[in-house]
């Protein structure tokens, strides 16, 4: 499974502008939850975002009360550099139940308790990965009746994602949410 993430996370690099195939997604409201991994601060050409899933897996044994070892998930976090300079924080990790112990070398995030958009991936990740994300920030989104509720979104990779080149896989896609204010 760790070579399939890292491959699949690869093709998240790539950027389209046509996503026809992407379904609507499903409304959620989440309670917030703890992650603790490997983060990078680039852009996802550089190569270093599949490289956190790599580092996530040579550490991982130290990473203590992980809530499901099946679960992983892939965050990102914008800042005013992602729009200048196509930069952004990316984390490879696992949920835990507290941030009270975490190693050393890796980072902890906290996601917040919101609503989400939620949205599928399925099949193998090729260039429909980038469209997908181009689609929901730049069609649905504006067109949604609601705005974003946080300079993030994470995918969630469970049991379902059956590795890269799998027409069968599934992974889901979670943005921040809120009403659109009037």
């Amino acid at each position: 499974m760790r070579s399939i993430l890292l491959i699949g996370l690869l093709a998240f690099t790539i950027g389209m502008s046509n996503a026809s195939e992407v379904m609507s997604p499903r409304i959620v409201e989440l309670d917030g939850f703890h992650v603790v991994g490997m983060q990078t601060f680039g852009n996802p050409s550089d190569g270093s975002f599949p490289n956190m899933w790599s580092a996530l897996f040579n550490f991982e044994g130290s990473i203590p009360n992980i809530t499901n070892d099946t679960v992983s998930y892939g965050i990102e976090t914008y800042t005013k550099e992602h729009h200048t300079q196509g930069k952004w924080f990316y984390m490879a990790g696992r949920q835990v139940e507290d941030l009270s112990n975490v190693p050393v070398q890796m980072s902890a995030k906290h996601i917040p308790p919101n609503k989400y958009a939620v949205f599928e991936y399925k099949g193998s990740i090729t260039a429909r990965l980038g469209e997908q994300f181009q689609y929901i920030y730049k069609d649905w989104l504006p067109e949604s009746g609601y705005e974003l509720a946080g300079p993030f979104d994470f995918e969630k990779y469970d049991a379902r994602f059956l590795g890269p080149d799998n027409e069968n896989s599934v992974f889901e896609i979670y943005i921040p949410i809120k009403a659109k204010e009037k």
